[in-house]
């Protein structure tokens, strides 16, 4: 486009230069004929004007041919310094919108021509924006000023920058910059001596994303270490597995074939009050199939009832579930079948538990009792004619006792009196045991009537407590008793409550650790209309295996037996129903530190306020 443009210029000045030389030529020919004498060219010299005319037009073509030569020359140098501006303004605008950082620099070495520091002559807005230095605040100053402690934290980038700015070398690398806790890569190149130029970019993100990919790494290959391990441990727990199974479907076919052939109903419920195991005995007993049976909640196919038949008997299950413990029926229930029948039964709800500990729900085992409870009503009742039988010449034998005792018959020899002693002392026990069978008989047959009146029952367990001072101090038993705030002033029968809080006091305090006797007495309320009594200890537990005879009549169990040969085995009995006959309930937890050569155990009870 330029040539194109150029063109008619150079036309003219050859035309201007053209005219001027043939006027040149005329004015020579002109002269040279004046000279020789002609005639034709000699007339015309005699014309000065045609002469002077002709001069002037060749000094006109001259002028018109060197002033387009000068506009030329002018015209190029404009235009040369318009393009140069352009072009200046063009590579500043790229300078300045580069997404890398630039910036120029003089080296700055020492006599020895070491380099030691640099000084920024120019950078970019990109350099700016990744570096957080002003331009304003850093050109013409050393960079040990801009950035305090540079050549201490990166010694060796100086090394690099002298080497680019004095031999002419182009370096890349990547660095952190400690003042600034950034990382950049950096390309340095030389434009001419002493100087240097560096293209930069920042590249901390990447190095943070190469380092969490590293540690991504590290831990993937962990993981890949871990899961092939883990493979080949599932593939070995696989073939335990196989093998196990094998041995669960055998041990499977003989618990259900004792499930089948048990004479006892066996129900299993999950944790969704759902039933999973009805036995033949149990389709039996409640006159329904286990298909139908099966899947159901439990409180839709059990009908166990109370002995006033007016309201289900399942909270024993509930309390199984919820409470993780074993707990039986209250006594003198009943189950009505599906053709209206009734049977006495008892049964008794247990946690199915895991090795582990874990439950996932109760196994409820219940059986026919009718018969038993005919014998036990006439056992009742032989014990019940039999005690009062005994009772008036046990009386009668205490009163002699006491009189040799206090030398009305005359003074005994030491011997003699510890005799008599001894006899007393079996006498009053056998006074208490028929007391004892007495009562049962009386709370069996529903006889006790009870003698409500107000009763604080946080100060009658503490009485309880103070009056077997001595036995806890014997003992050097250590008794907590720890309460609700609030009142605890109920209408019940005091001398009941006695014997529930004075049993479980005395079996604690009884079966505790000799050593270090320690014992929880625990008074809480459950709402508006209950409260729960614990009683804890830290004894020898109950063995797990005798746990659901332990409200059993009579019943003591071995361990319990060596520590303490005394004891009639009615105490629990008694709790129970007097407990049942208020309309409560009672359960315990054994043991209650599994691991512990002191197992413990913690009795509960719940009663209501009216």
């Amino acid at each position: 486009m330029k040539n194109k443009k150029e063109k008619p210029e150079y036309w003219i000045i050859g035309i201007a230069l053209l005219l001027a030389v043939s006027f040149w030529i005329i004015h020579g020919f002109i002269n040279y004929y004046f000279l020789a004498g002609g005639t034709l060219w000699g007339n015309l010299m005699l014309d000065l004007e045609l002469q002077e005319l002709i001069m002037r037009l060749m000094v006109v073509a001259l002028i018109i041919a060197f002033g387009l030569i000068l506009g030329i020359i002018v015209g190029k140098q404009r235009r040369s310094e318009k393009a140069l501006k352009e072009s200046e303004e063009k590579y500043r605008s790229l300078f300045e919108n580069m997404t890398d950082s630039f910036a120029f620099h003089k080296i700055v070495v020492n006599k020895k021509g070491e380099p030691i520091d640099y000084i920024f002559l120019e950078v970019n807005d990109a350099f700016e924006r990744q570096t957080g230095l002003k331009r304003s605040e850093i050109i013409g100053k050393k960079v040990t000023k801009v950035i305090p402690g540079i050549k201490k934290s990166k010694p060796d980038l100086f090394k690099i920058y002298g080497q680019v700015a004095l031999a002419h070398k182009s370096k890349k690398i990547e660095i952190y910059f400690t003042p600034l806790k950034r990382w950049y890569t950096i390309y340095a190149f030389c434009p001419k001596k002493d100087y240097f130029a560096t293209i930069f970019n920042d590249i901390t993100e990447r190095k943070e994303s190469e380092k969490e990919l590293g540690v991504a790494k590290q831990v993937a290959e962990s993981r890949i270490t871990e899961l092939e391990e883990a493979r080949k441990a599932v593939l070995n727990v696989l073939e335990d597995v196989r093998v196990e199974q094998e041995k669960t479907e055998d041990e499977k076919e003989k618990v259900e074939v004792l499930l089948e052939s048990i004479a006892d109903g066996v129900l299993g419920i999950g944790m969704d009050e759902r039933i999973i195991i009805f036995n033949k005995e149990a389709e039996k007993m409640l006159g329904m199939p286990a298909k139908k049976a099966l899947g159901m909640k439990y409180d839709e196919v059990i009908n166990f009832y109370g002995k006033d038949k007016k309201k289900k008997s399942l909270e024993f299950i509930h309390d199984a579930l919820v409470e993780k413990v074993q707990v039986q029926i209250p006594k003198n229930s009943i189950l009505i079948s599906q053709d209206k029948s009734e049977i006495d039964i008892d049964s008794v709800a247990s946690p199915i538990e895991s090795q582990t500990g874990k439950v996932s729900g109760v196994v409820v085992v219940f059986r026919d009792v009718s018969e038993q409870r005919t014998i036990e009503r006439m056992k009742t009742e032989f014990v019940s004619v039999a005690s009062h039988q005994l009772r008036t010449p046990l009386s009668g034998v205490k009163w002699f006792l006491e009189m040799l005792i206090s030398g009305d018959a005359g003074k005994l020899t030491d011997q003699q009196l510890e005799f008599v002693q001894e006899a007393f002392d079996s006498n009053d026990r056998m006074i208490n045991l028929v007391n004892d069978l007495l009562n049962v008989s009386r709370l069996e047959t529903g006889k006790i009537i009870p003698e409500m009146q107000k009763t604080d029952v946080a100060k009658l367990m503490k009485d309880m407590i103070k009056e077997r001072a001595m036995i806890i101090k014997a003992r050097n038993c250590d008794i907590q008793f720890k309460k609700d705030k609030g009142s605890f002033k109920i209408e019940t029968d005091p001398s009941l409550y006695r014997q529930i809080f004075g049993n479980l006091l005395d079996n604690a305090i009884k079966y505790s650790d000799k050593t270090a006797c320690g014992v929880s007495v625990k008074l809480d309320k459950q709402g508006r209309d209950k409260i729960k009594l614990t009683v804890q200890d830290n004894g020898i537990g109950i063995p797990t295996d005798k746990q659901y005879l332990i409200f059993s009549k009579f019943f003591r169990a071995e361990n319990a037996t060596r520590m303490e040969t005394e004891g009639s085995g009615l105490g629990l009995y008694i709790c129970q129903l007097i407990v049942e006959n208020f309309g409560g309930k009672i359960w315990f937890k054994s043991p209650i530190r599994p691991r512990a050569k002191q197992k413990g155990t913690a009795f509960y009870v719940v009663l209501p306020t009216k």
